[in-house]
């Protein structure tokens, strides 16, 4: 089974960059608690759909922002 890519650069670049923050808040211990592990798993979530260029939740909604969609 071939997973359709349907996430642009930019959104990859964003995604990064908001895990990137979070990973370093908690790193650091800015935030803590609950809230942190949340935080945290999401990052891990982010960094992954980044990786293979693909989001579920995308897919569900049926937005595609790759390079060959149509505007």
């Amino acid at each position: 089974m071939k997973i359709e890519k349907n996430l642009a650069t930019a959104d990859k670049i964003v995604r990064l960059v908001v895990s990137a923050i979070i990973i370093i808040l908690f790193a650091f211990d800015l935030i803590g608690g609950p809230t942190a592990a949340g935080l945290f798993a999401l990052s891990v979530v982010l960094i992954a759909t980044s990786v293979v260029s693909f989001c579920p939740v995308y897919r569900v909604l049926g937005l595609k922002k790759g390079k060959d969609s149509s505007p």
